[in-house]
């Protein structure tokens, strides 16, 4: 009988911590919107961010801003899919229930025109010798002397342009896409996309201790060095993270030890002239 009672008021003790656990509806809207970001951003996994959203939305949070958030983003996300009706029904529930939030609904509004624009189509300009990027008004001056190497869609919902030496063979990237990010939240941000920089990396990528804040643009900025192996030859990766409360963009490049002054002198260039809206 002590036995049958013991067991009981184990599985009493049991349930009653698991009832105290959250279920993911009551988990903290700020970790599903960052879960939903990550998924969106970095996965590249749409339909688990759709779900992440969905979920806060429809929780009639008390996290205001962290529910607008979470809106604009849904808005955003299915469209990524090209599910241009849903993007568009969600994007008339961020208008009509967070109309507080302009910022977002000008940068919904912005993104929602430039998906109409051919993939085809440049994502800039580049004239005398400076590039103005269309979707994020990034603006900065290619290196004296480089030549454009290329301008496209990539990786992340960005968009890349490259600018490469015809001397040396060195080239300097510029990573940039339009993104709300709340100017209490760019250090984080910064620091979160330094911490999680190896999963685009395959092994043998190692990060330097002692990264460095400073501004870019007239907006804040982390710079880091990481050194790539297992190569055939040992690597030198420069990268520059910059955030603002209406884009983000990455200022970076790859190179043999014996040009890792040249990569550095070209960034220190495209950084210095760099204008970030």
């Amino acid at each position: 009988m002590v036995r049958i009672l013991v067991a009981l008021a184990a599985c009493v003790a049991i349930a009653c911590v698991l009832a105290q656990q959250p279920t993911p509806q009551q988990q903290p809207a700020a970790v599903q919107l960052q879960r939903g970001i990550y998924a969106q951003s970095t996965a590249g996994d749409l339909d688990s961010a759709i779900q992440e959203y969905r979920a806060i939305v429809a929780s009639n949070h008390s996290q205001r801003a962290v529910a607008a958030q979470a809106q604009y983003r849904l808005a955003q996300a299915l469209l990524q899919k090209g599910n241009l009706t849903a993007a568009a029904q969600e994007f008339q529930i961020l208008a009509s229930n967070y109309g507080d939030y302009e910022d977002l609904i000008k940068s919904m509004a912005s993104v929602n025109a430039a998906v109409r624009v051919s993939q085809t189509a440049p994502i800039g300009t580049f004239e005398n010798g400076r590039f103005h990027h269309n979707l994020t008004g990034i603006e900065f001056n290619a290196p004296a002397g480089w030549q454009l190497a290329y301008q496209s869609a990539s990786s992340g919902q960005g968009e890349s342009v490259g600018f490469k030496d015809p001397v040396s063979g060195v080239e300097v990237s510029v990573w940039m896409r339009p993104e709300h990010i709340d100017a209490q939240e760019i250090d984080n941000w910064l620091d979160f996309s330094q911490a999680r920089k190896h999963l685009d990396r395959e092994d043998g990528w190692t990060l330097r201790s002692g990264s460095t804040r400073r501004t870019v643009g007239g907006q804040k900025a982390l710079s880091a060095t990481a050194d790539i192996s297992g190569q055939g030859q040992q690597l030198v990766e420069l990268m520059n993270w910059v955030a603002s409360t209406n884009c983000f963009a990455q200022f970076w490049g790859q190179v043999p030890v014996d040009k890792v002054s040249i990569l550095q002198n070209a960034l220190d260039q495209v950084m210095s002239s760099a204008k970030i809206p």
